[in-house]
């Protein structure tokens, strides 16, 4: 089969010896003797052809600025360099650390290969077996109840020892380029234990070849599937449990695994609560000059972060946040625990920047409009700019019956996985969480920039009650409404959003 090939630029005398063979098929290095070389053979490319690369392996010493030349070029998270270079240079060690670059100890030369080759490939993939592929053993003679596309309740006596008790109606594929990970969300009663069992089968046969498990995610690590060879698998799963009491199961995430190096993208970071939810991160420093941009994601079916390239395009620091959970995300709430987290998360990251509250700015679009309006309500942001907002839920959900009907399923899922139910009560419950949380911001000082559809089916009034909120603070306030529903004039609201960006932080900062 035809391979991708991890792409490597080596700055430093190394040869791989025998170490390379098994990688070749896998791997392209160019080697440089140092960066003079480099710049000698390239010129006024240098910058472009550094650029063309999935990672830099930097093992020659070199000075100050030559380091600062090639890492000014590169992705962050990108880098992997020698740790010797900088055992007696501070100064040296300092640069490596700012631009986020791996430090790795050359000895184990396969170890290095593998990574490279696993763990740098470009772009990022997740994806769900969902609730609906799920299969309950038919022997299991307890209470089984389906809630939505949030889980299967599985409730009574599982056994002394452990029996299959879920399968799933589709296998997962495993290519001979990337290894897996698989994270499985569950709840349970302590008296009950789980295994997720995972069998590697060979494409074309039914033969196993191998086979891992682990019980209760006890490390809050996902299941790695780690593959050696030059075939395709299928990956079946089983999920084993014993004991008694309750037992809920929900989406099992299959993503292409970057082991220490990050999930989805290099650098992504992954936060999880005890009823294993999850949250992800990933930060880049721009020029470490404020402000501080947190962008939420918008809906996703597809795992992974959105807005790399608009939020890096602004020069300035960033945080992407995403959210995996139900079809397409959860809308960033859920226990106090996973939202907390949230919170911790920006608070550290400005912290670390040495930046204040009023040097950050919240954004969103669609789904990531309640993201950064809600956690707005724990700082006092310069700006909060969204596109399309969405924050009375619980009438979102309404909508589904009348105005949208099958428009957007999850909104209903989301209203049972926050208020456990469906009726108007639980709506208005779920509508009080945003207000709540929202109420307690200080925004006397913030700018809102607001996009929204007129005809919006989604959150008709969430304009109009924003509005309204903001006129009983010294918040300014700039909007613009376009004609349409929720999912219309989508390039209309995201250019308005990018210019807002750009005025800002020339106005602001």
């Amino acid at each position: 089969m035809k391979t991708n090939k991890i792409k490597v630029l080596q700055i430093g005398d190394h040869s791989w010896g025998k170490s390379i063979e098994d990688f070749e098929n896998h791997i392209d290095i160019r080697a440089y003797w140092d960066i003079n070389s480099l710049q000698s053979d390239h010129g006024d490319d240098f910058n472009e052809f550094i650029k063309n690369f999935d990672a830099v392996l930097i093992l020659s010493q070199e000075e100050k600025l030559q380091y600062e030349l090639v890492l000014s070029s590169v992705e962050k998270y990108s880098v992997l360099y020698d740790e010797k270079i900088v055992d007696e240079s501070p100064d040296i060690r300092k640069i490596f650390e700012n631009h986020l670059a791996y430090a790795i100890n050359m000895s184990d030369e396969r170890k290095i290969l593998y990574e490279l080759t696993k763990y740098f490939f470009s772009g990022q993939y997740g994806e769900k077996f969902k609730v609906d592929s799920i299969k309950v053993n038919p022997n299991f003679s307890g209470e089984v109840k389906y809630i939505g596309h949030v889980g299967v309740d599985l409730i009574g006596n599982f056994g002394k020892d452990f029996q299959p008790i879920i399968s799933w109606r589709y296998n997962g594929i495993l290519g001979e380029n990337y290894n897996q990970e698989l994270w499985l969300e569950y709840a349970a009663d302590e008296k009950v234990r789980v295994i997720l069992l995972v069998h590697l089968i060979n494409a074309g046969s039914s033969d196993i070849v191998r086979s891992w498990q682990t019980e209760n995610f006890s490390d809050n690590n996902p299941l790695i599937i780690e593959n050696y060879d030059e075939n395709q698998y299928y990956l079946a799963m089983t999920l084993k449990a014993k004991g008694e009491g309750s037992l809920r199961v929900g989406n099992l995430h299959n993503r292409r695994s970057r082991q220490k190096f990050g999930t989805f993208t290099l650098g992504g970071s992954r936060y999880v609560d005890d009823s294993n939810q999850e949250i992800m991160t990933y930060f880049n420093p721009g020029n470490y000059q404020p402000p501080l941009n947190v962008y939420f994601s918008g809906y996703r079916t597809a795992e992974g972060f959105e807005g790399y390239g608009m939020m890096k395009s602004l020069g300035h620091p960033f945080l992407l946040v995403t959210d995996p959970r139900l079809e397409g995300g959860a809308f960033y709430i859920g226990s106090s625990q996973l939202e907390n987290s949230i919170v911790s998360i920006i608070n550290n990251t400005l912290r670390n920047l040495g930046f204040k509250s009023r040097e950050l700015i919240m954004s969103g679009l669609s789904m990531g409009t309640f993201g950064a309006l809600y956690y707005s309500g724990n700082f006092r942001p310069k700006a909060v700019i969204v596109g399309k907002p969405l924050v009375n839920l619980g009438t979102m959900a309404l909508n589904e019956k009348l105005k949208r009907p099958g428009g957007f399923g999850t909104s209903l899922d989301l209203l049972i996985a926050n208020e456990k139910g469906s009726t108007l009560e639980s709506a208005r419950l779920l509508n009080l969480k945003f207000w709540q949380k929202f109420g307690q911001g200080n925004f006397d000082e913030t700018l809102f920039a607001i996009a929204y559809m007129i005809n919006d089916d989604y959150d008709e009034t969430a304009y109009p009650d924003l509005l309204e909120k903001l006129s009983h603070s010294q918040s300014r306030i700039i909007s613009k409404g376009i004609p349409g529903r929720h999912n219309d004039a989508s390039s209309t609201i995201n250019q308005w959003f990018i210019t807002q960006y750009r005025r800002i932080m020339i106005d602001e900062f």
